[in-house]
């Protein structure tokens, strides 16, 4: 059987990934008459002298730890924050695509609140309940969902409103 080295080599390698631990012999022929293709013969047996236990043992070196895939969320951006009555405000932004929803801080003050909104197409809130004629500042983040653990993305830049 006189085949060009080459092809005899990656025959040799698929079919000892197909067959999983089987091994081939070859003999080359290096004397042979043209000198770009040596003369390869391949016998036709194959051994297979890799036991069980050795397979099972060649298997887990090379099987490689899975990489963990760090989740992310996509950070969004105010489109406006304006008084909506009374001691209201009414905060708008961006909507994302690839979101479970909202959280939005606002703070006055030292006073820190949030509010969670649910949802990837709500795209505004009305805060109600606030005090007249303070100053408020505003900013909002995304969050997605990683195995039922929320995973936030950095709060986007703050805005001020004087609530009236």
């Amino acid at each position: 059987m006189r085949k060009s080295f080459k092809t005899i080599v990656a025959f040799a390698v698929v079919l000892s990934i197909a067959l999983g631990g089987v091994s081939y012999a070859f003999a080359v022929d290096t004397a042979s008459s043209d000198a770009n293709a040596p003369n390869v013969t391949a016998s036709a047996e194959a051994t297979t002298e890799a036991t069980t236990e050795e397979a099972t043992t060649r298997a887990a070196a090379t099987t490689e730890k899975p990489v963990k895939k760090k989740v992310t969320s996509v950070p969004t951006v105010i489109k406006r924050v304006m008084n909506a009555g009374s001691k209201k405000i009414k905060i708008a932004w961006i909507p994302k695509g690839n979101v479970d929803g909202y959280q939005i801080r606002y703070v006055n003050g030292k006073t820190v609140k949030k509010v969670l909104v649910k949802g990837r197409t709500s795209n505004n809130i009305t805060i109600k309940k606030l005090k007249k004629k303070k100053t408020y500042k505003v900013s909002v983040r995304t969050y997605t969902l990683d195995k039922k653990k929320k995973v936030y993305s950095s709060w986007s830049a703050a805005k001020k409103i004087k609530v009236k």
